[in-house]
């Protein structure tokens, strides 16, 4: 996710672009006026016309109007003030100003109140609104509980195809966190190709995930299961895990270090670790201690953080 410095630029350059956005209702030779006097920065004009629309209830103007507070054009800078005319154009169903009031309550915003903020950014986004999704996503990202990450992903999806480009970066690093989730640093084309899957199977796989956020583990391995049958990697890793945790499907360890071993030969990192401690320990192989430092090097040379650490305190 971005820093709060990057969301405050972006939020900035957002504004900029939002003062052009004029009232719909305005006639065509006012609109070009009115353009006119932004650009000429008579701004003590535009925001007379603008608050004479916002009186009447015009959203757009509102929004447009707390813009100029924000930015202290042609009168102070004003938050609070802003504030209360974003409030008027949000609560009036303005996608925009719902957006810029969610990024003021957003963590490093003027008001930093992650609860509004979700609740404006869900709004915005249920408009259609593509950048409100990517915040969204990453707001429920970091949310504690757990479930909210399928949230999270189904809101990054819709951004990434909007064309938010950040979004895709936003989605990695949250499946990385996801068993089965890890992109191995490589893009989704890329993981999935050579055999080992096709985008239809990459929807089948988030189908899955989704399921295993919402606790729902049942649904993920029947939605995993006939892709980790067809070769696929990140699935094979995922039913393996569930399998030597128990979730979903009855605890096996013998089964699991099979789907593992498939998943490790493949070059999956996770699996290589998870295989390695399985032979070390004995549980589903036999102890095999060769075997185990083995594939948890390989896992250290992929860049396994746990495995790296593991082997720095082998002598």
């Amino acid at each position: 996710m971005k820093s709060s410095l990057a969301c405050r630029g972006r939020y900035l350059a957002a504004c900029l672009c939002a003062l052009l956005v004029l009232p719909s209702s305005l006639a065509l030779a006012a609109e070009s006026d009115t353009v006119e006097a932004y650009l000429a920065g008579d701004y003590a004009r535009v925001r007379q016309e603008w608050s004479a629309m916002a009186q009447r209830g015009d959203p757009v103007a509102t929004f447009n109007l707390a813009m100029l507070y924000v930015q202290g054009l042609g009168v102070p800078r004003e938050p609070r003030r802003a504030m209360d005319y974003l409030e008027r154009a949000a609560a009036a169903g303005y996608a925009p100003a719902q957006y810029q009031l969610a990024l003021s309550n957003a963590p490093g915003g003027a008001f930093d109140d992650p609860g509004a903020a979700i609740f404006w950014m869900t709004r915005a986004a249920r408009q259609g609104h593509a950048m409100a999704a990517w915040r969204l996503g990453g707001l429920l990202a970091e949310q504690p509980d757990a479930a909210r990450s399928g949230e999270a992903l189904d809101w990054l999806r819709r951004a990434e195809e909007a064309g938010i480009t950040e979004a895709t970066a936003s989605i990695r690093s949250l499946e990385s966190t996801l068993p089965g989730g890890e992109l191995e640093g490589d893009d989704v084309t890329a993981q999935l190709s050579g055999g080992r899957g096709t985008m239809a199977q990459r929807r089948q796989f988030y189908e899955g995930q989704k399921a295993f956020v919402r606790q729902n583990y049942a649904g993920a391995v029947e939605a995993w299961a006939p892709l980790a049958e067809a070769g696929v990697a990140r699935a094979q890793y995922g039913i393996a895990f569930m399998l030597e945790s128990g979730w979903g499907v009855v605890q096996d360890y013998a089964e699991a270090a099979y789907w593992y071993k498939l998943a490790a030969q493949k070059g999956h990192p996770k699996a290589q670790f998870n295989l390695g401690r399985m032979y070390l320990d004995g549980r589903g192989v036999r102890r095999d201690r060769g075997s185990g430092l083995y594939w948890i090097q390989s896992a250290a040379d992929a860049g396994e953080p746990r495995a790296q650490e593991l082997m720095s305190t082998i002598r």
